[in-house]
């Protein structure tokens, strides 16, 4: 989902966000799961007087994730964009010996990179929409920005239409 929503070039936050609108120099989703808990977060680097305009895209963005799906070629291609990022990943012993230390962390078991491939594989349009219907709830979203923001309360407003 992070990757769909803000990963390559190609990802919906960069394309809406940054290229169609020109509301950001940088954008993108990560997540960062933990044993107990987890993050998912969209950064941008954005001009603060066009702030309110990018918050409202971003939050479109999120919301259609939760009421839409994914169509399959979008899916597809994310899919082998994770499969190649892994594979040169692969290409680093530092990078192989963080993967399996993470694993045995983080879940108590060895994945194969073969093993994680088959978990990308299956993973369907519905699933989409039922994982960002759990994790982007507004109740359970923040906002941060480093920087003077004008109007903060508007931005609180937007989050809550999450």
């Amino acid at each position: 989902m992070a990757t769909l929503l803000g990963g390559p070039m190609s990802s919906r936050l960069f394309v809406e966000v940054r290229e169609r609108r020109g509301l950001a120099y940088s954008i993108r989703a990560s997540s960062s799961p933990y044993a107990d808990t987890g993050a998912f977060v969209v950064q941008a680097g954005l001009a603060k007087e066009r702030v309110h305009e990018a918050f409202e895209v971003i939050i479109k963005e999120l919301t259609q994730l939760k009421t839409k799906l994914v169509p399959e070629d979008e899916l597809e291609r994310t899919k082998e964009y994770l499969k190649g990022k892994l594979a040169l990943n692969f290409e680093d012993s530092s990078n192989i010996a963080d993967w399996y230390g993470r694993k045995m962390l983080l879940t108590g078991e060895i994945r194969t990179p073969e093993q994680h491939i088959g978990l990308i594989e299956k993973v369907t349009a519905k699933d989409i929409v039922r994982i960002a219907k759990q994790i982007l709830v507004a109740n359970k979203a923040s906002i941060a920005g480093i920087g003077a923001f004008p109007n903060k309360e508007k931005l609180l407003t937007l989050l809550k239409k999450l």
